[in-house]
């Protein structure tokens, strides 16, 4: 399994509660443009609504080789994500109670050379809780330093 690309806000904005790992259904030109890392991810999120996840706000760039299919597509398009229905329920179950929300984390390629997303069921966190993790991992750090 291949990173190929990870948010790294996510575990400084949010408190990452349950993992999920989707299939994306997307066009040949945007597998190329996300392998080529040609992408924005970091204001997207998980739309759950009648039994379907969408992933909304997942901007790709424009194909430089291809101009005819640039003007043609959206480039901010909904990408629609592929979950068992018992996953999809459950994080309609949980996203729908206060405070919690699903969003992207990072996006693999599998074995099998297919692109995957990591979706994170997650909880936001307040400035107090950001600030005294930044501290416990200054300590920590000083405390390896010292040793």
């Amino acid at each position: 399994m291949q990173v190929i690309y990870e948010n790294k806000r996510v575990n400084f904005d949010f408190e990452v509660i349950k993992k999920y790992v989707a299939g994306m259904v997307l066009f040949g030109w945007e597998v190329k443009q996300i392998r080529a890392c040609r992408f924005d991810l970091s204001s997207a999120y998980v739309k759950l609504k009648n039994g379907r996840a969408v992933l909304k706000s997942f901007k790709i760039a424009k194909p430089k080789d291809q101009p005819f299919l640039a003007a043609s597509e959206n480039l901010q398009r909904d990408v629609h994500l592929l979950l068992k229905k018992s996953e999809i329920y459950g994080l309609e179950l949980d996203s729908a109670r206060k405070g919690l929300t699903v969003v992207p984390i990072s996006i693999i390629s599998d074995d099998r050379n297919l692109l995957k997303i990591v979706l994170a069921l997650v909880r936001g966190k307040k400035k107090c809780d950001k600030r005294l993790e930044k501290k416990r991992k200054q300590i920590e750090k000083n405390m390896l330093s010292n040793y």
